[in-house]
């Protein structure tokens, strides 16, 4: 059988949903199934309700990962971070997950994740250029 590559800049709904499809197809039979489910911890002003920040991520085959964590700076370093992220182990453990990931990036929030008992297990350098991205984990 022949084949074509083609390098798409503006991949439709469709191309990128094939491309998921086999791989999701891979997965199942040799992973097991994903119990994925998403996960989204939202901080709010007490007095107006407006956003102040969050953590957004997901669970699957028994690991949550924390996609971002965000606050924002008229309230940061004032312990919601950690916060954020003992809610987010609480949700962890209550769907049976025995860690929790993440990446982030040097000039981000590395030494909170430290202190909340994360590891780094791998890092890429010069990403971006002159800054490293690090990639953490807690088991749980």
């Amino acid at each position: 059988m022949g084949c074509i590559l083609n390098v798409l800049d503006n991949p439709t709904p469709e191309d990128l949903e094939s491309i998921r499809g086999f791989l999701a197809e891979h997965n199942l039979a040799t992973a097991g199934e994903l119990n994925y489910k998403p996960l989204a911890i939202v901080l709010n002003d007490e007095l107006d309700g407006s956003h102040l920040g969050g953590l957004r991520g997901c669970s699957y085959w028994g690991w949550l990962y924390v996609e971002q964590l965000a606050i924002s700076p008229t309230v940061r370093g004032s312990g919601y971070g950690r916060r954020l992220l003992e809610a987010a182990e609480e949700v962890a453990k209550a769907r049976s997950c025995h860690g929790i990931f993440l990446d982030t990036f040097s000039f981000q929030a590395r030494g909170l994740y430290e202190k909340c008992g994360f590891e780094v297990f791998g890092q890429i350098d010069e990403f971006p250029q002159g800054h490293q991205r690090f990639y953490m984990l807690k088991r749980i």
